[in-house]
């Protein structure tokens, strides 16, 4: 029987969620000389080479994340919408996590102050476009799908800093055979093991709950991350 026969047996969504669930799943990547173990969100699960879909996006998105100066290290999805995804019921992936590293660093000791050296860099950039509040980041938001371009990111600003990590947002409005829908990427920049690792958490956006209920499960996906690199 073939892998995709297999998944679409009805009793693999339920144990590749009970798999993600348990907390065990965890992938690892080599930053230079060093191992970092990427822990797995819980309800999520790793896209692997031998799954033909998931291999596409593998590849593509480490060429245009390469064009950009980084490595990606790793890829996990939302296991239903994954199971569905490569069984072809679904056209696309909404909620994935994307683990990175700068090209340029990866070969660096990377010290924890570059935290708050690159969250000062960001806020400085988000300053030029929205007042450092609440309220007005939360307007902001609300009128960014309006004023974006298909296909275009735009920069939200900085939506939270902490010693351990600096939390950016970013929106994108696509358009393909699905239609189109607007994303929010929640980015957290972090060190690891004197290494410099990028977190992305994209999610539909609907409101502004889905940039701080996207936060939250950043912030949970950074803790683990942190513990599961503990010496």
């Amino acid at each position: 029987m073939g892998e995709h026969a297999m998944l679409g047996r009805p009793g693999f969504a339920a144990l590749a969620l009970a798999a993600a669930t348990s907390g065990a799943m965890s992938a690892e990547a080599t930053i230079g000389d060093v191992s970092i173990n990427l822990p797995t969100p819980v309800s999520f699960c790793e896209l692997i080479d031998r799954e033909p879909s998931d291999k596409r996006l593998i590849d593509y998105a480490a060429d245009r994340v390469a064009k950009g100066g980084n490595k990606v290290l790793g890829i996990s999805a939302d296991c239903q919408q994954l199971v569905d995804w490569r069984a072809g019921k679904r056209k696309t992936l909404d909620d994935y996590v994307q683990y990175h590293t700068p090209i340029s660093a990866m070969k660096e000791s990377v010290p924890a102050a570059r935290i708050k050296e690159t969250c000062t860099v960001l806020r400085a950039e988000g300053d030029k476009l929205v007042s450092n509040t609440v309220q007005d980041m939360k307007t902001r938001i609300e009128q960014s799908p309006a004023g974006i371009k298909l296909n275009e990111a735009s920069f939200l600003g900085v939506v939270d800093e902490e010693p351990s990590a600096c939390y950016a947002a970013t929106m994108m409005k696509m358009t393909g055979e699905i239609g189109t829908k607007t994303q929010v990427a929640i980015i957290a920049h972090t060190v690891v093991k004197n290494k410099w690792v990028i977190v992305y958490r994209f999610a539909l956006y609907l409101n502004f709950d889905s940039v701080t209920n996207g936060l939250a499960q950043l912030k949970t996906n950074v803790v683990a991350l942190l513990a599961a690199n503990q010496p």
